[in-house]
C-alpha cells in the first residue's frame, strides 16, 4: 500500500513518487487556474504569462515539487530522524499540496522550495562545528523567498532561533543571518530598477478582510479530520522524540518553532491578500511522516492515507465535471 511503498528506499518508490507528482500536475491541462493575489504587480504579470502556456506550466510544476519533495526526503534521512532511508516525507507533502489545491505554477511553491533547502542548511549547524557557511545559506535562501513573499518576515526569526538552540552567542555568526536576509533585497532593488528605471513598486489591492469559504458538512468533516490527524502526529511524534538523542530533539525543536511563526506568516497572507501560503506544511510533512515511520503496524495509517489521497482526488475529479 502507499505508506509501505515510500516507507523503504526501494527502486520503485524512485521512479513513483516523481511519476506521482507528474501525474497530479496533469490537473493544469484540466482546469482553470486560480488567479492569487500577490504583493507586487510583476508577481502577478509573470504568473499570468506562465499560465498562458500550459505545457510550461506542467514543467515548472513538475520540476518545482519534485525538487523539494526530494529535499524534504534528504533532511529526513541525512540528519538522523529515522536509520533507514525513506521517500515518505515527500509523498506526505505531495499529498498535503494536493490537498490545499496548490499543484499549479506560483510564488507558494517556489518559496516551499527555498524554505526546504533552507530548512536542510539548518540542519547542518552543530553545537561544535562552525556555523558561518550553513547559516548564511539558510538566511540566504530564507531571505529570498521572503523577498518574493514578504508576509513570511517572521521566518526571519528561524536562522536566529537556531543559533540560539545550539551555537553560544558568535556575532559573526548573527552578522551572516543578517547578511543573508539582506542580499537578496540588495539585488531584487537592483535588478528591478536596471528594468524598470525607479524603484516604484506598484502592488495589488490589499483587499483587509478573508475570504468566507465556501465548505458543506462533508468538506468540513473531511478537513476535520485531516487537523485531528496532523495533531494525533504530533503527540505521536512528541513520544518519538523523548527517546532520542538531542540532536534528534534539537532539530526537532526547530520544527516545532518552524510552525509557529509559518502559522503568523499563513494569517498575515491571508488577512492582506486573501492567500493561503501555507508554509507550515513544510515542518508538518516531516513530523507527519517521521512518526508514522516509527510505527510497527502501518495497517491503519495505510487505510487513514489512502483514503486521504482518493477522497482528495474525488474531489479534484468533481471539480472537473
Amino acid at each position: 500500500m502507499l505508506i509501505n511503498l515510500y516507507k523503504t528506499k526501494t527502486p520503485i518508490a524512485i521512479i513513483t513518487l516523481p511519476l506521482l507528482i507528474a501525474v497530479l500536475a496533469l490537473q493544469v491541462f484540466l482546469v482553470e487556474i486560480p488567479t492569487d493575489s500577490n504583493v507586487f504587480s510583476w508577481e502577478s504579470q509573470f504568473i499570468e504569462m506562465i499560465h498562458q502556456i500550459p505545457w510550461l506550466n506542467f514543467l515548472l510544476t513538475t520540476f518545482i515539487i519534485t525538487l523539494t519533495a526530494l529535499q524534504l526526503n534528504n533532511v529526513v534521512n541525512n540528519y538522523g530522524f529515522y536509520s533507514k532511508n525513506s521517500y515518505l516525507p515527500g509523498f506526505i507533502y505531495t499529498l498535503l499540496l494536493f490537498t490545499f489545491n496548490a499543484f499549479y505554477f506560483s510564488w507558494t511553491i517556489l518559496v516551499y522550495a527555498l524554505l526546504s533547502y533552507g530548512l536542510g542548511y539548518l540542519f547542518k549547524v552543530n553545537r561544535q562545528d562552525c556555523a558561518k557557511s550553513p547559516i548564511f545559506m539558510a538566511s540566504l535562501l530564507i531571505g529570498t523567498a521572503i523577498a518574493l513573499v514578504p508576509w513570511l518576515l517572521p521566518l526571519f526569526l528561524l536562522p536566529i532561533i537556531t543559533l540560539i538552540l545550539f551555537r553560544s552567542f558568535i556575532w559573526r555568526e548573527l552578522f551572516l543571518v543578517l547578511l543573508g536576509f539582506i542580499l537578496p533585497w540588495f539585488y531584487y532593488f537592483a535588478i528591478y530598477f536596471i528594468v524598470e528605471g525607479n524603484l516604484i513598486f506598484a502592488q495589488d489591492g490589499i483587499i483587509l478582510a478573508p475570504r468566507v469559504f465556501d465548505l458543506n458538512w462533508l468538506l468540513l468533516a473531511f478537513y476535520s479530520g485531516i487537523l485531528f490527524l496532523i495533531l494525533f502526529s504530533f503527540w505521536r511524534f512528541l513520544i518519538v522524540m523523548s527517546g532520542q538523542l538531542m540532536r534528534f530533539k534539537k532539530r526537532s525543536k526547530i520544527l516545532f518553532h518552524f510552525i509557529w511563526i509559518a502559522l503568523i506568516s499563513t494569517a498575515l497572507n491571508w488577512y492582506f491578500y486573501d492567500v493561503l501560503l501555507v508554509a507550515s506544511i513544510i515542518p508538518i510533512a516531516i513530523i507527519l511522516s517521521v512518526q508514522i515511520l516509527y510505527v510497527r503496524n502501518l495497517l491503519i495509517y495505510n487505510v487513514l492515507i489512502s483514503s486521504w489521497f482518493i477522497i482528495v482526488l474525488v474531489l479534484r475529479i468533481v471539480d472537473l465535471v
